[in-house]
């Protein structure tokens, strides 16, 4: 059920499904509580819950480390 997004009532789910700017078109489905913009189904496809953090790589580390060791002499010195 679609609806476009001026037409949405605020107890309407308002997760994009179509169009653009002023044809866009919202889920329409019925959101629990008129405060939450988005349906159940909506709501688990908008909030992907966090993915584990990679590791920093040593390369990157230690270049920030060389860069936050600098005192600004030593910059005018490489100049």
């Amino acid at each position: 059920m679609s609806v476009p997004f001026l037409d949405a009532r605020l107890d309407q789910c308002r997760f994009p499904v179509a169009g653009e700017r002023l044809s866009l078109l919202v889920c329409g489905n019925p959101v629990s509580v008129a405060v939450k913009p988005y349906c159940a189904a909506c709501h688990a496809l908008a909030y992907q819950p966090a993915r584990e953090a990679r590791p920093v790589r040593c390369e990157y580390v230690r270049a920030v480390k060389v860069v936050e060791d600098r005192t600004p002499d030593a910059f005018e010195a490489m100049s």
